[in-house]
């Protein structure tokens, strides 16, 4: 998945950046990577975490085409569900956001992907 691929990078054994602390991490899945491929004492396969705390979705723009499935806690519901994330379009111009980078996407507020109160690393229309 995106956000775990993505903290996987930035905190792999061999990486010269730090460690994430653990206030920006969540693993809402569950999941484990294999071996130990990260400078934590742990397997897990963290994704980063919003100021709610759900997983933030990251999209290189090489996968923009692809969907994700992330775990986020609705704060309607207070439970955990499945969610489909896409990468987000300019409504406009129909092409995507950082066309040539990346996009970072939180579900907001609500914890709900592909709502008004999403938060991202660009500017939504």
């Amino acid at each position: 998945m995106g956000s775990e691929s993505l903290v996987a990078a930035l905190v792999a054994k061999d990486s010269v950046i730090g460690l994430i602390e653990s206030k920006e991490l969540c693993n809402t899945d569950e999941d484990q990577f294999s071996k130990k491929i990260t400078k934590y004492d742990v397997n897990d396969a963290f994704e980063l975490k919003d100021h709610w705390g759900n997983p933030i979705a990251y999209f290189h723009c090489k996968h923009y085409t692809r969907k994700q499935k992330y775990l986020a806690m609705p704060k309607a519901t207070r439970a955990l569900e499945e969610q489909m994330v896409e990468a987000m379009k300019d409504p406009v111009t129909k092409g995507y956001y950082n066309a040539n980078s990346f996009q970072l996407i939180s579900a907001g507020p609500d914890g709900r992907f592909g709502t008004e109160d999403d938060i991202a690393n660009f500017d939504i229309h």
